[in-house]
């Protein structure tokens, strides 16, 4: 990815205001959030309210991008309203919150360093190593799309923005071992305060730290928690944000020092609740890179759920030979699937019970993508976990399954034009063809992709995509649009920094029930 050397000054000579906004002003006349209407994507109707959680900047090396991405062919324009948290223990101490309004040129993007921008008008925060701030940012008009990156010394990530804050958030895979930092950015942008229980499933069973029950969220405040001063060390954990009161956008920085070989950073959204079914349209197992992967599959419920977890092998093509795993995930429990190529990896932070190595039914040099489905009717949540050791830069990536699908989305670009790039499009019906087409964002509008003007995608196919043989130069964004839902993302070589393509939100639906 290339950042901008000093994004402040960028934003200075693009005319970006930067006013004070306090933690209560402007938040009033902001909607509560549905927790029905939980889904994030970009409308093709109306402007959006977007939610950056979790990213981090500051003096110690850390740096931080919001970009906000005009696919329409009239400028948008919108403000950010920033609010930083200052790291101090286990907990956060929050600032004051800050404005920056934005224009967006039609075809066009606009990168905002959140940090940078807060540390212009508090610089007293330039003494402090670390600075998270999450961005609410609103726009004025429909086709905007909102992403988010952040960048260490281990590697960088990407992460969607959520359109939607909720009353519950769940994480399948977390670590808080020696050589890991699992944080947890709680943002309440509403004007009343929010009170969390959170819960965190262990190898041991079911914990409730005491200091993150009853936690208050304030008004207009990003509340960032270290998981590591309130749960013990850990391979790997689970947990659950339950609200009281009020709703939230969660997400969770996960990095790795490279102390036990393993070595990157992880930023993603939480789910807003669980399903009974998950899609990943990514999946390799792991001999072509020397990548683990892993799929952890958690319970927040009250019910036991039993679940299937399907592997759909790209060489079987219409024919599907490899069994599903059956699963039991006991209530608050976890369960995880391995995909680990020989010899088995020591730093991959696998789970201590239950889990299954699903490389004694899929070779590991096979390609795949997978589905998950709960056949008892309790919902779950499904992460899938990345790894390579060696102290590999961007040697983690955590991608959350795809819940929903939709017939028409965009696949936001980042990183230089001839990063290499693999898109995953799978139609997860079991008996209709879907018909796809594809275009590329260039600085003159959309271009249709000569090649992929009506492709037919059969039942339970996937189509992959290296984007460096297909896209113009220059391109920042790929547009689909198709006859029946998709599940699609995007990812670099092995599948590190695997993100979901921004669905619009008009066209999401609900996946037909797999049956195995």
């Amino acid at each position: 990815m290339r950042w901008p050397a000093i994004l402040a000054l960028v934003a200075a000579v693009a005319a970006l205001a930067v006013t004070d906004w306090t933690a209560r002003g402007a938040a009033a006349d902001l909607p509560e959030a549905s927790p029905a209407a939980v889904r994030s994507g970009y409308s093709a109707a109306g402007g959006e309210t977007w939610f950056c959680v979790g990213g981090v900047g500051g003096a110690g090396g850390s740096r931080q991008q919001v970009s906000i991405l005009n696919t329409a062919g009239s400028e948008l324009r919108g403000a950010a309203r920033l609010l930083p948290a200052v790291p101090l223990g286990g907990r956060s101490q929050q600032w004051p919150a800050r404005r920056v309004e934005f224009a967006v040129a039609p075809y066009a993007r606009v990168d905002i360093d959140p940090a940078a921008t807060v540390l212009q008008a508090a610089p007293e925060l330039a003494s402090f190593p670390e600075v998270f701030v999450a961005a609410e940012v609103r726009l004025d008009q429909a086709g905007g799309i909102v992403t988010q990156a952040v960048a260490g010394a281990g590697g960088e990530d990407g992460a969607e923005c959520v359109t939607a804050a909720s009353s519950e958030w769940h994480v399948a895979a977390a670590s808080t071992r020696r050589d890991a930092q699992a944080r947890l950015a709680l943002l309440n942008p509403f004007s009343d305060d929010a009170v969390a229980d959170i819960t965190v499933a262990t190898d041991e069973g079911r914990r409730d730290p005491v200091a993150y029950q009853g936690l208050v969220v304030p008004a207009g405040a990003l509340v960032v928690l270290d998981l590591g001063s309130e749960v013990a060390r850990r391979s790997q954990v689970a947990l659950s944000v339950r609200a009281r009161s009020g709703n939230l956008a969660a997400s969770l920085l996960q990095t790795f020092n490279g102390d036990l070989g393993l070595s990157g950073l992880s930023l993603r959204a939480g789910a807003p609740r669980p399903q009974e079914q998950w899609l990943f349209p990514l999946g390799v197992a792991g001999a072509d890179d020397g990548a683990a992967n892993s799929f952890v599959i958690y319970n927040p419920g009250g019910a036991e759920a039993r679940v299937d977890l399907a592997v759909e092998v790209d060489a079987a093509l219409g024919a599907r030979g490899v069994p599903p795993f059956e699963l039991t995930v006991p209530p608050g429990q976890r369960v995880e699937v391995t995909f680990f190529p020989p010899p088995a990896p020591t730093a991959h932070p696998a789970s201590g019970v239950d889990v299954l190595a699903a490389t004694t039914r899929v070779q590991p040099s096979e390609r795949y993508w997978v589905s998950v489905r709960s056949f008892n009717s309790a919902p779950v949540v499904a992460e899938r976990l990345r790894t390579v050791e060696s102290g590999a830069r961007d040697g983690v990536s955590v991608l959350a399954g795809r819940a929903a699908g939709a017939r028409r989305g965009v696949v936001v670009l980042p990183g230089a034009a001839d990063d290499p790039r693999l898109v995953s499009i799978v139609n997860p019906s079991l008996e209709t063809i879907s018909r796809l087409s594809l275009e590329a964002l260039t600085g003159s509008g959309w271009v249709p992709l000569e090649r992929f003007g009506d492709v037919e995608i059969r039942p339970r196919q996937r189509l992959l995509l290296d984007l460096a043989e297909h896209l113009p130069a220059g391109a920042l964004a790929l547009r689909f649009a198709a006859s029946e839902p998709l599940a699609v993302s995007h990812a670099g070589p092995g599948g590190a920094g695997a993100l979901g393509a921004v669905a619009e939100t008009e066209s999401i639906s609900d996946l037909e029930q797999l049956i195995f």
